[in-house]
């Protein structure tokens, strides 16, 4: 849809450039591209059955993206089903059951949070209790983010409270989430250490891979950069909001994927992973999620229509933006 130059001008003065989805993306919904969609259906299989899982993939793969995937999108899947509760474990340096209970509490706004122990205990078991009880499923998905930071005693507090809910006729899926390889080797030296290798088990068998970007992933991400509308209704393309000259005049970021790949590559960013095991051994080359937007708000920012020649452009300004994303760029 071609937009007059008075209805853009009226759109982009009324809302801030810095809201945008493409320079805000870790505050927005997350980007439905096919790594995080692959990733949030192999939660969703895991959800179904009831089995508690884990994800450890390196910093900037987009793991917080997909748990605030699944935080939103859930519930509107499975049409109440469930329900979800966010948890970080960050910064996490002692272990006490006590702060644990009461860390629990505050993430679902207990009004609540001072006590002995065994109080803390019961009230966190009863309030995901009442969470759960309120759903088709009884059924409660809690998304512990930054779980690197967990010790072997914070999971062991976690089957409690797990084991009290299903005592109780409650369901409890926990979705383990942390860096690569910390978390991993983490579950791993748990299995060998008598009663944390139940924790281990109950949490850490299972593991869903949420991949970076391949060169088709990529061209994917950036066809809907071209054809998804911010603000919503507007009928104004996230492209087209900073370039409606160059849009006008046949720009699409698509076109430039070979350039902005080959960035990547002439800067060794692009990762080699062994993906499958045994005779399903293969290589597969991937970007990390996290350098390709700060390359995009880096490039929409930086990059104005008067930069556009006939609707394309030089590679130089790809160059220069994933420099900037990987930190090799002074500006």
């Amino acid at each position: 849809m071609m937009m007059s130059d008075a209805m853009l001008d009226d759109i982009r003065s009324r809302l801030q450039a810095g809201t945008h989805p493409l320079l805000a993306h870790e505050s927005n919904t997350p980007l439905w591209t096919p790594p995080l969609r692959q990733a949030y259906a192999a939660c969703k299989l895991c959800i179904l059955q009831r089995r508690s899982f884990y994800i450890s993939e390196v910093k900037g793969e987009g793991k917080t993206s997909l748990l605030r995937a699944l935080n939103d999108q859930l519930p509107s899947d499975l049409g109440g089903s469930l329900a979800t509760l966010d948890y970080s474990a960050a910064n996490r340096e002692v272990p006490s059951i006590r702060a644990f209970f009461i860390e629990i509490l505050w993430s679902i706004d207990h009004p609540k949070l001072s006590g002995e122990t065994p109080r803390l205990k019961a009230r966190v078991c009863d309030s995901l209790e009442t969470l759960a009880s309120t759903t088709l499923w009884n059924m409660m998905v809690l998304l512990l983010d930054e779980a690197q930071a967990f010790l072997p005693e914070d999971f062991g507090f976690l089957k409690d409270i797990h084991n009290k809910l299903v005592k109780r006729g409650s369901s409890l899926v926990v979705v383990t989430c942390g860096e690569d390889p910390d978390l991993k080797m983490k579950l791993e030296s748990m299995n060998s250490r008598g009663p944390a290798g139940a924790c281990a088990d109950r949490f850490g068998l299972h593991r869903v891979r949420l991949r970076g970007y391949n060169k088709e992933s990529l061209q994917a991400l950036l066809r809907a950069v071209d054809n998804k509308t911010w603000p919503k209704e507007s009928g104004c393309t996230w492209a087209q909001y900073f370039f409606p000259r160059a849009v006008a005049e046949g720009y699409r970021f698509e076109n430039d994927l070979d350039s902005f790949w080959n960035a990547f590559e002439n800067l060794g960013l692009i990762r080699e992973i062994q993906i499958g095991s045994g005779v399903n051994k293969k290589k597969e080359w991937y970007l990390l999620s996290r350098r390709i937007f700060d390359a995009l708000s880096y490039f929409v920012v930086r990059v104005a229509d008067d930069d556009f020649k006939n609707g394309s452009l030089e590679k130089e300004y790809w160059d220069a933006a994933v420099a900037h994303a990987a930190g090799m760029l002074d500006d």
